[in-house]
This record gives C-alpha cells, structure tokens and sequence, in this order.
C-alpha cells in the first residue's frame, strides 16, 4: 500500500507529502463475574496521508497542509480524488513556513520495544495472552469482593512512516489494557463500586497481582469510607493516578506550541522554586511497560529525552517540527512518558504527619495553561495524628503556581504506565472541600 500510495502522489503532481500506515492485529476478551462472555478480534489498518504545499504571497514564505484517511478498499481513481482534494485545500491553511523532516539530517535510530508480547502475537495467539491475564486476576483473592466486569485488550500495531524528504521508518509496538469494575455490600452500608484502567504495552504476573490486590483493598476501605468533612487546613498527599496529571503541567508548559502561541510562562532558566523538593522532570519517548511510548513522531521523528526541569529551574522545551522551528530550537520530537526525580519524603515521616492522603477521584484534572487542578474524591485516608479512617466525597482544588514550594516527593519510585517517579507527594495550600 505504500508503494501504491506513493505512486498516485505522483501520478497527481503533489511533490511534498508524508504516509502514515498502523496495521493492528487485536485480540479483546469480556467477562461478566468470572465467566467469559465473548473474544473480539481486530484485524485493521489506518492509513494517514499528509499533503504539504509551499506556496508564497509577496516576501513571505507559507507551508500549506491537510491530513487525510485513506481506506484499504478504494481504489486508485477514489485515492486520487481524496488526494487532490487535499492538495487543493491546504491552500487555505497559512503557516509559517517550516521544513519537512529529512533522513539524512536526523542521525538517529528508533527504539524497539522489547516486550514479552513479541514472540506470542508472532504465533498468532492474542487469544491465549487475553486469557491469561484475565486467569492471573481471577486468581487473585478477594473475599468480600466481587469482580464484577473485565475487559482484557491486548493488540500488536505494526507502523510504517515514508515521506517525499526520504524518511522512511518501520517499527512495532504493543497496546493493552484492563477495565476491572470491582463492587462490595457490607452491613447496612451501599454498595461500593471501583473501576480501574489500566494501560501497558508490556506485561507482568506480579505487576498485574499489586495492582488487583490493591484494587480489592481500596474496595473494601471505600465501604468503610465515612463522608469528608471539614479537615482544616492539612497537607495533601497524592497518590495513584493522579500523578502523571499533576507532573503533565511542567510537560505541557514546555512544549513548544504552547509557547509559540503564548499559551506558557516557559522562560529557559527561570528558577520556579524556592521551597520544598525541586522537582527535576524528565520528558521521555519509552517506559518500560509504557502504552505512551513514542519511537518516531507523527512528524518522522525520532524523539529524544528532554530535562525540562532541572532542581526547580526552567531548563529546555520540547520541540516539535513545525513550532521547534518558528522558536529556533533544537528538534527534540514529542515524547509523552514522564520521569519525575525523587525526592526526601520517607514513608515513616508519611505515617507521622496529620494529611488528607488521596488515591482514587471520579475525575482528576490539570489545567495545562492556569495550572488549577482538582477533582472529586471517590476514596481517600484522613489522617489526624492518631487515627486514619477511609473517607469519599467532597473534592480537592488548588493552583500549582501555588503549591510548588511546598511540594515533597517520596523518597521511593515507581514506574506505573506512562509515569516513572515518587509514589506520593505531598503540598500544602491545597483546598479542601466536604
């Protein structure tokens, strides 16, 4: 199909263009308690075709552009069509103009993922991956819980990425998931329900085995949980989650779009801090495990890490093509897993000190421009310096330009999905609302 692709391009006259091609082969699994109810499975392809026009009005130099979905059905007449269409179209689209990315410019490699899913996808049999994890959960205990609902996902995405300036990329990655509803009935108390996401791109028995296990710990405590209600003015401590939400403001702050269009306070060797545990924050293309790695961009790519934050201050911007460009930065690529540096907070310390410690929100959220977060808490543990008691309701809200000198970061890390850092941190001046 690439090869095809590109000679209707041709055929066309549309000189500047970029392909890109995801073949998924997926397996999805449903289960209704712990009884399996249906398998899906997904044999797709995506096809993206991005035309590009340089055209100029007086001194001033502009890149046209329109994206556009190729179906595996039409034929070449139908293709042609779609694509002259959109080489007509990008005429009304005036950007600056910036370069397209170029092999012989760009001496970098993409990253393979290795992954236990490799070899299993190549024997074709998603369907025994799907039923494996599903038979690890089952097997966990949950006295007093009941497993509700599962969906197991597990799918092997084969991408290729060409373009007119001579990138010309192929590589695999993986994309799985788990949607367990746990629900409980205790006494006299509702019913209490938790659901769980879970996103990886890689797989581990005893990962998956902590993450259940907790799940039916939280289950149980939620029924126990009392309502919030005035807690005065106490530390927060954030937890699960909710984290990579926190930390993507920093990531989202310096991206370079966000600059151009003056949408950040980025300033390069600002110092942001002057309290607390100065945050060093890493924007990174892979994780182990992580469904957010990124081995070539949609620009053709191949990111790199980029320091964003270096012990509190301002340190670099990551920069896409188009706004890297306009910004005169280095080309860094998008990269979308985070790495947040450790910091002093101890568990024993966490134990000691009166805090509202959340795990679980209805839904936690970050405003990447204002930087106000908050969100409704479904469980949380209230600690008043002698007793802790599980507690649901009422919300947390705050501003991290408000917070940030009294951050702490755990001491410990841990690498969960698309975020790799403390397991908690803890801020004063958050609001508490019961």
């Amino acid at each position: 199909m690439k090869d095809a692709l590109q000679s209707i391009l041709k055929k066309n006259g549309i000189e500047e263009w970029l392909i890109r091609i995801k073949k998924i082969n997926g397996t999805q699994g449903y289960y209704i308690l712990d009884k399996k109810e249906m398998l899906r499975f997904q044999n797709a392809v995506q096809i993206e075709v991005t035309v590009y026009r340089t055209f100029a009005e007086g001194d001033d130099k502009y890149r046209g552009s329109m994206t556009i979905a190729i179906s595996p059905s039409m034929n070449e007449k139908e293709i042609g069509e779609k694509l002259k269409f959109a080489y007509d179209s990008a005429l009304s689209v005036k950007n600056k103009w910036y370069p397209l990315s170029n092999s012989a410019s760009r001496k970098r490699t993409p990253l393979q993922q290795s992954s236990i899913f490799k070899d299993g996808f190549r024997n074709g049999n998603g369907a025994q991956w799907v039923e494996r994890i599903a038979g690890d959960i089952f097997n966990i205990e949950h006295q007093g819980v009941v497993f509700n609902a599962l969906e197991v996902s597990v799918s092997e995405n084969d991408h290729s990425i060409v373009n007119s300036d001579g990138i010309d990329y192929s590589w695999t990655d993986y994309s799985c998931f788990t949607e367990l509803v746990t629900t409980t009935a205790s006494g006299e108390k509702d019913e209490a329900e938790l659901f769980d996401l879970f996103r990886f791109s890689d797989y581990s028995s005893e990962q998956m085995g902590r993450r259940v296990k907790q799940q039916v710990l939280d289950t149980l405590d939620r029924t126990k949980a009392e309502r919030l209600s005035s807690t005065g003015d106490l530390p927060v401590v954030l937890k699960g989650k909710a984290l990579f939400e926190f930390f993507s403001y920093f990531i989202n702050q310096a991206n370079a779009r966000m600059i151009f269009e003056g949408m950040s306070v980025f300033d390069k060797g600002k110092q942001l801090q002057s309290g607390g545990d100065l945050l060093t924050i890493d924007a990174v293309p892979a994780l182990g495990g992580s469904d957010k790695n990124n081995f070539v961009d949609r620009d053709g790519i191949i990111p790199v890490p980029v320091r964003v934050l270096e012990r509190g201050k301002m340190n670099s911007i990551i920069a896409d093509l188009q706004f890297g460009t306009y910004l005169g930065e280095e080309i860094t690529g998008n990269s979308r897993n985070i790495h947040v540096g450790p910091g002093s907070f101890d568990g024993d310390t966490l134990k000691n000190t009166p805090s509202l410690e959340t795990l679980e929100f209805s839904d936690f959220s970050m405003n990447p421009v204002t930087g106000d977060f908050g969100g409704e808490i479904r469980l949380a543990y209230f600690f008043d310096g002698k007793n802790t008691t599980p507690v649901t309701g009422g919300s947390i809200t705050g501003n991290i330009n408000k917070v940030i000198d009294s951050i702490r970061l755990s001491s410990t890390i841990i690498t969960e999905g698309a975020y790799e850092g403390p397991v908690f941190i803890s801020m004063d001046g958050v609001t508490i609302t019961g």
